[in-house]
């Protein structure tokens, strides 16, 4: 885990409204998770919560979504910097789960880098394998000068 980050574990598991994405936010940002809003609460989609809240607290978000297949992802140059990634849950087949992950050195490719998670924030799971594989879509969250 890079050394400027708190692990934070969700409170809430659950398929309904479980609070790992709240967890993550916490977990990279530092903000304390009481004070985040749980984004899996129903009302507005966790994509929106999340655009309209972050700027609110100097955080902005940059997503990418996979829409074709399991090895569509580009990135290079990202080594020390983490994103949130949708992946199966382990604890509720059929749904989604958050972890952070980052990127180091591939151990076979020289001058590539592998995805692995940094932060399972339920920690009743099991270590995700290649969740560059698994991961539906990526959000590194940032932050960002707010300008008046």
């Amino acid at each position: 885990m890079p050394a400027d980050l708190t692990p934070v574990n969700q409170t809430i598991i659950s398929n309904v409204n479980g609070d790992c994405e709240r967890a993550c936010v916490a977990t990279i940002t530092g903000i304390p998770i009481a004070e985040i809003p749980n984004f899996s609460e129903p009302g507005l989609p966790v994509d929106q919560w999340m655009q309209e809240w972050l700027p609110t607290r100097g955080w902005g978000i940059i997503q990418a979504k996979r829409d074709t297949g399991p090895k569509d992802y580009t990135y290079s140059g990202l080594a020390g910097l983490v994103a949130i990634a949708s992946v199966p849950s382990q604890a509720f087949p059929g749904s989604k789960h958050a972890v952070v992950v980052g990127w180091r050195d591939h151990p076979q490719y020289p001058g590539a880098l592998e995805c692995y998670v940094v932060h399972d924030p339920n920690p009743n799971n099991a270590p995700y394998e290649d969740v560059a594989d698994q991961a539906e879509r990526l959000r590194w969250v940032v932050p960002v000068a707010i300008r008046g």
